[in-house]
């Protein structure tokens, strides 16, 4: 994204849609990963916590 920002910094505005996919696809990621973590955590220390192994 960095490389892409330099890109639109020296060309234009062009690929901006590429710029906003990629940051919306990174959310997504962050999301799903933060989700896991909280879910995770909340059942580890949760009454009916399942550990798979």
């Amino acid at each position: 994204m960095t490389t892409l920002a330099g890109i639109i910094r020296k060309f234009g505005d062009a690929p901006w849609p590429i710029m906003e996919r990629l940051q919306r696809e990174l959310k997504a990621i962050e999301d799903r990963e933060k989700l896991l973590d909280d879910l995770l955590k909340e059942g580890a220390s949760g009454p009916n916590s399942a550990s798979f192994q």
